[in-house]
């Protein structure tokens, strides 16, 4: 993953509000990238036998890799996101718990972190296969022309 730091000082001075939108907001997009991969999948098997074949076979092999692998983290870091939203409680408790909201803090900075690091991995990869399909599908139309 590519290393991404927002500043920790404005998650520090963040309002419940705004951190429990913000987690929101992840889950939202966690939720939005698990159908593009799905969406993705689904172009991968149209065009399977094109990317099995020839020379853009060991790059096809090591995005589709890739992708497994993001799918696998996906599904953790969904898990992870909605179990911190269901922490929030202890910032609107009305409760001083100095050490505890604290804790939350950082724990929602270093989540911060691994999302918008996440999202990032997740563009390049779709990026990658959006151009090796449209590559199989240039080559597609040069030869109905060609016939």
């Amino acid at each position: 993953m590519k290393n991404i730091h927002p500043h920790y000082k404005f998650v520090e001075w963040s309002s419940p509000e705004e951190l429990h939108q913000e987690t929101l907001n992840w889950l939202s997009e966690l939720r939005f990238i698990k159908d593009e991969i799905q969406f993705l999948n689904s172009l991968i098997e149209n065009y399977t036998l094109n990317l099995i074949s020839g020379e853009i076979y060991k790059k096809s092999f090591r995005v589709i890799t890739e992708l497994s692998k993001e799918d696998k983290v996906l599904k953790e870091l969904l898990k992870e996101v909605a179990a911190h939203s269901n922490k929030m409680e202890i910032l609107v408790d009305g409760e001083d718990q100095i050490q505890e909201e604290k804790a939350f803090k950082v724990e929602h900075h270093a989540l911060k972190i691994k999302v918008l690091s996440y999202e990032s991995d997740f563009r390049k990869t779709k990026k990658e296969i959006f151009m090796l399909i449209k590559r199989i599908m240039k080559a597609q139309k040069q030869k109905r022309l060609l016939n």
